[in-house]
């Protein structure tokens, strides 16, 4: 079996089409043992474990590169078996590390990373980032198109982890569950933070949250879709500068955040965010609702300069409403609904766009001392044709009139249809 396991700053090459094979494979043996590099590149190029692999078993800094067609293959295998700062690249199209069984990207040690890019493949059942409770800060990193990580089984996320698709990379797994134990963490991340990264594509049915601290952040520059329903007790932010529509019906309920960019809520069986603890909009950024019932009708909403939209004939229900500074609410054109708050106490403008005739917006605090004060409230395309508190059901609402434009396209119409009565008034007198 190959072992590059006593020394340190050893190196393989397999290339034109050279072949290797063997039961057992190791990069780094024992903890002596780092630095080690393996490098299988070319069409045909190939390397055959019968067995396990490993990509530093008890040794640090170990590096298996995979480029341009050339292949790996093996049972079960493991970067960071109990060691850390590990790493494998697999990068080319063509290029292609095949598990037959399950893949671990850190399974005791901590650091280690998987990148695929470019148009390379892995392949495996399941697929953990971080498996024991003492592995955390491992990695993985899909991108590029045609990168593809697919796991025919489940995808673990945990113990401190991270996750990230970007760039056309994809995933693929029967299910995602992001910080299963209690006491880990884990990240999925869309695109890098703080990067021009488009998104990457999620291939899954499902992504849950487990009994840890995990979160979903969308940090890419362009739009995307995720269809897989996401439940459990998480976290869900919009952090890049590009849009994001969530079609499923989801159970997530964690807080619901909106940094930057916009998050665009659109199932059409469901909730997008039915079970939501909180919704939070960040100046610039966009919350769109674009059908109705898409929130939890008790999320508590604090907005910091952002936006909440409504999509045409969409009619929604959140829970109490905070500004913590000037901020805005737009019903948006066609067809009309309403947008209904529980209790308000104005400490900042509130501007709502577009609110033309047939559109209601109600709140569940008594605001008829500050409705009028432009301080705190400004209509745009439209104004208030009523307002009122009913204490039966504790509801404060306001309807809409018509744009001033409206008026005048209207009594021009009606100027019009009286001209031909005029004249034909005006024959008869004389």
């Amino acid at each position: 079996m190959p072992e590059l396991n006593d020394g340190s700053s050893n190196s393989l090459i397999i290339s034109n089409g050279g072949r290797v094979a063997n039961n057992r494979g190791y990069i780094g043996f024992d903890s002596t043992s780092s630095n080690n590099s393996v490098l299988v590149t070319g069409a045909n190029s190939l390397w055959t474990n019968s067995s396990l692999f490993y990509i530093g078993s008890y040794g640090s800094g170990n590096t298996l590169v995979i480029s341009n067609g050339g292949r790996v293959a093996d049972l079960f295998g493991y970067i960071g078996l109990a060691s850390s700062n590990n790493s494998v690249l697999v990068t080319g199209t063509n290029s292609l590390w095949s598990n037959r069984g399950q893949l671990y990207v850190g399974f005791v040690g901590s650091s280690n990373s998987l990148t695929i890019a470019d148009g390379g493949t892995v392949a495996n059942t399941i697929g953990y980032i971080g498996y024991n409770a003492n592995s955390s800060n491992n990695s993985v990193l899909v991108t590029g198109a045609g990168s593809l990580w697919t796991n025919s089984g489940e995808l673990y996320v945990g113990n401190g982890n991270n996750l990230t698709i970007a760039d056309g990379g994809t995933v693929a797994a029967s299910s995602i569950t992001i910080a299963q134990e209690a006491g880990s963490s884990g990240t999925l991340n869309i695109g890098r933070f703080g990067t021009n990264d488009a998104a990457g594509t999620i291939i899954a049915p499902t992504i849950a949250f487990g009994d840890g601290t995990g979160s979903i952040n969308f940090n890419q520059s362009n739009s995307t879709t995720l269809s897989a329903a996401i439940s459990g007790n998480g976290s869900v932010n919009q952090l890049g500068s590009g849009t994001t529509t969530l079609t499923a019906s989801n159970r997530f309920s964690g807080p619901l955040s909106v940094e930057a960019g916009t998050l665009q809520l659109a199932s059409a069986t469901g909730s997008a965010a039915g079970s939501v603890t909180s919704v939070s909009v960040r100046s610039g950024a966009t919350l769109l609702v674009s059908q109705s019932n898409q929130v939890n009708n008790n999320a508590t909403v604090t907005l910091s300069g952002g936006t909440i939209t409504r999509g045409s004939g969409v009619s929604e229900v959140f829970g109490n409403l905070n500004l913590t500074q000037a901020s805005f609410l737009d019903f948006g054109s066609g067809a009309t609904g309403t947008i209904t708050f529980g209790t308000y106490a104005p400490s900042a403008l509130l501007t709502i766009n577009n609110f033309g005739l047939g559109n209601t917006l109600v709140f569940g605090s008594d605001l008829t001392s500050t409705i009028n004060n432009s301080s705190f409230f400004t209509f745009t395309n439209g104004g208030i044709a009523s307002s009122s508190w009913n204490d039966g059901t504790s509801t404060f609402t306001i309807t809409a009139i018509p744009e001033p434009s409206t008026y005048v396209a209207a009594l021009a119409l009606l100027a019009l249809m009286l001209w031909p009565l005029r004249r034909r008034l005006r024959g008869k007198v004389s």
